[in-house]
């Protein structure tokens, strides 16, 4: 029994999946910056809900016997989503919706915002894309520096040229008292996953 304890513990420490940031650089009509320099936010959120990307594949038969072989095509849908708790102002709310009314507004009659679908998006994206960045880290020294050191730093996904598409509604409710939660679904670009934890040198 000794030795299986034994080998139990050699093992190591588990990873844990609350120990993470999310870091939101909103674009610069989101936060009416006049610096030219965009607005990041580390922000706690409940969950971050991501399906990669992948190659297609295609059966290959022959005598009754069947095999899967890949097909040179990513496929996959470019989008995540996040939950948030929000704040007790409604900061964040207010500033995703912000970001999703820089392409549309369904506020009245509606309005698609044709600038950013055309010649106005490329003369200066950061005007209505942002980015975001995804890192864990892993059980390490002092929990209350855990993010603060860069060699911490275990995992990171960072998606550029993204879109803020789609805002769940805040539903008030008198018979609880629970906090207020949203998610956010964004669309994007590009995305550089794991094991790399350095900024890409071009986006």
């Amino acid at each position: 029994m000794s030795g299986i304890v034994s080998t139990l513990i050699s093992t190591g420490l588990d990873a844990f999946q609350n120990l993470y940031d999310v870091l939101i650089t909103f674009p610069l009509r989101v936060t009416n910056l006049t610096d030219g320099k965009q607005l990041e936010y580390s922000i706690r959120a409940t969950s971050f809900d991501y399906t990669p990307l992948r190659v297609g594949s295609y059966d290959v038969t022959y005598k009754g016997i069947s095999i899967k072989r890949l097909s040179p095509a990513i496929t996959g849908e470019r989008m995540f989503s996040i939950t948030f708790r929000e704040k007790y102002d409604f900061e964040l709310y207010k500033y995703f919706q912000k970001w999703k009314h820089l392409w549309f507004d369904p506020s009245g009659d509606g309005k698609v915002l044709m600038g950013p679908y055309g010649e106005e998006a490329n003369v200066n994206r950061n005007d209505h894309y942002g980015s975001i960045t995804v890192q864990q880290y892993k059980a390490s020294g002092n929990l209350s520096d855990i993010s603060e050191i860069n060699q911490n730093i275990s995992l990171i996904w960072r998606f550029y040229n993204v879109i803020c598409y789609d805002v769940s509604y805040t539903r008030p409710a008198r018979e609880s008292s629970t906090p207020v939660t949203f998610t956010v679904s964004f669309y994007y670009g590009q995305v550089f996953e794991p094991p790399e934890t350095t900024e890409p040198s071009s986006t």
